[in-house]
């Protein structure tokens, strides 16, 4: 399989996946944001996220036969032809920015992660917070300790 067919077939996928995640995240936006549902918003963003992922990957129908087909003559340049050169594929530079903004926004996750990890160690912090199994709770709180006040 030739490498430029295949880049141009990931971002197609790519920008279709985009595509129907937008059109969900839209929805979301528009209509789900405010309710207090929270397990049905959460299940709807993952929904949406799955659905991103497969629905590119359903084949399309293509209807070939209802295209007209044209043949041209064939000209022969190759008396005053110069060599042949490699032109600017946007498909390939596409293809890098989208790499690029993927290894930032991981590198991103990842610190925040990390952030997020170190700040959760102790138990008593400026703020409350929970991470994972985790719950920071503020220094100001008073009262016997922050203990009685998960227990409660």
């Amino acid at each position: 399989m030739n490498v430029n067919k295949l880049n141009d077939e990931l971002l197609e996928y790519l920008l279709a996946s985009n595509f129907v995640f937008a059109i969900f995240f839209a929805a979301y936006m528009l209509f789900l944001r405010k309710e207090t549902f929270f397990h049905a918003n959460r299940a709807w963003l993952l929904a949406s996220a799955a659905l991103a992922i497969l629905l590119p990957l359903v084949p399309r129908p293509t209807v070939l036969e209802a295209v007209p087909s044209l043949v041209l003559p064939t000209v022969d340049l190759t008396e005053n032809a110069s060599p042949a050169v490699a032109g600017f594929q946007w498909s390939e530079l596409l293809f890098l920015a989208y790499a690029i903004g993927v290894v930032v926004s991981l590198g991103r996750l990842a610190l925040e992660f990390v952030r997020a990890w170190r700040a959760s160690k102790g138990t008593v912090g400026d703020e409350g917070f929970s991470f994972l199994w985790r719950v920071v709770l503020p220094a100001d709180i008073g009262g016997p300790g922050p203990r009685s006040l998960a227990d409660a």
